[in-house]
């Protein structure tokens, strides 16, 4: 409802900044470049982790996050604005402490089967967004070793996961700080002679 509320039937179109999204075909197993549409569901679709947020239709495919093939799209920045691509990494590895969670005394065999068969469901799930976390911290990595971004920004957000609830306001400060002490260094690679020097290497 908050995604509705704020893209409306706005489409790509009505942006004044260049803007696009990247999305897998999870039956195709291709990453798609969404720029064109309604922005609402280019957003669904490049949101939708999988087994998190359910896949998204766009036509004959079924799409999932973008991160699943490309968490920094440096190559899709570089087409939109061939100038300086920046990459924020936002992904972060959860270093969260394991939970000792006491089993209750309970009379009978089934509370206690179904007692475990949940605690057995929630570590399985605990597991599985720790890992696409990793995962998509590691393919980051691997990503902006490839594309040679010409400046990455690293907000320190800490141990925040996947289904963290977040302070918003904090986060987003977070974020221009880290791009205010990048400030001094996004100048220099704006600059014609390390344009120059990049064409010439």
């Amino acid at each position: 409802h908050l995604l509705h509320e704020l893209l409306g039937d706005r489409t790509f179109s009505d942006l004044k900044v260049p803007f696009a999204v990247t999305a897998v075909d999870i039956e195709a197993g291709q990453t798609l470049e969404i720029k064109s549409g309604r922005l609402i569901d280019a957003v669904l679709a490049t949101i939708a982790v999988p087994g998190i947020l359910p896949a998204r239709r766009w036509g004959d495919r079924l799409l999932v996050d973008g991160g699943v093939g490309n968490p920094v799209p440096v190559d899709l920045v570089r087409k939109l604005r061939p100038n300086i691509p920046v990459a924020a990494v936002v992904l972060t590895q959860p270093q969260q402490p394991s939970i000792s969670v006491p089993v209750p005394e309970i009379p009978g065999a089934s509370p206690v089967i179904d007692y475990i068969s949940k605690l057995r469901l929630t570590q399985a799930l605990n597991i599985f967004i720790r890992s696409v976390d990793v995962g998509g911290k590691m393919l980051a990595e691997t990503r902006l070793k490839l594309d040679s971004p010409d400046l990455v920004i690293r907000p320190e957000l800490g141990d925040i996961g996947l289904l963290d609830k977040i302070n918003v306001k904090n986060v987003v400060e977070l974020g221009e700080r880290a791009a205010l002490e990048a400030l001094d260094e996004l100048k220099k690679v704006s600059s014609f002679g390390y344009r120059i020097r990049k064409l010439l290497t």
